[in-house]
């Protein structure tokens, strides 16, 4: 047998099944990792605005609404999506909404600064963007009176 017919006979067919069968595998990893990447993304632009405190309250200088927020909001549809995930990353920012639903300051800070850690936060955004949050809140907290 020459090497052309084992080509063409085995060594080709089985490379084909093996990467039909390992395509959806690459794919879910990749949305995996462009989820991640986007939940990421948006949580470096968390910052409060405005930064200065009105008569509302914390909760209401993050504005912004997210995609990953929304994706996350609607577990029932996006069950299997949201389970494929990184199990700490995905703990963590739901709790993070979960105590701004709470209007939980110290919540909000101790999710923030666990997602500022380096292995989420590569350039500092969210870590920048706690200090910031530290700051307001330190603003509206009322001082005890002796």
């Amino acid at each position: 047998m020459a090497m052309k017919d084992v080509l063409d006979i085995i060594v080709i067919p089985v490379v084909l099944a093996i990467l039909a069968l390992a395509w959806p595998t690459i794919q879910s990893w990749n949305r995996r990792q462009a989820f991640r990447g986007l939940i990421l993304r948006e949580l470096e632009e968390i910052a409060p605005y405005p930064e200065e405190a009105d008569n509302v309250g914390w909760w209401a200088h993050q504005k912004k609404n997210f995609v990953h927020q929304k994706i996350l909001q609607d577990a029932s549809e996006n069950r299997d999506f949201i389970l494929s995930l990184e199990p700490d990353l995905v703990y963590l920012v739901s709790q993070l909404w979960d105590a701004k639903a709470n209007k939980d300051e110290g919540q909000w800070l101790h999710y923030l600064d666990k997602l500022s850690d380096p292995k989420y936060d590569k350039t500092g955004r969210i870590a920048k963007a706690r200090q910031k949050w530290a700051v307001l809140c330190d603003k509206y907290r009322v001082p005890k009176q002796p």
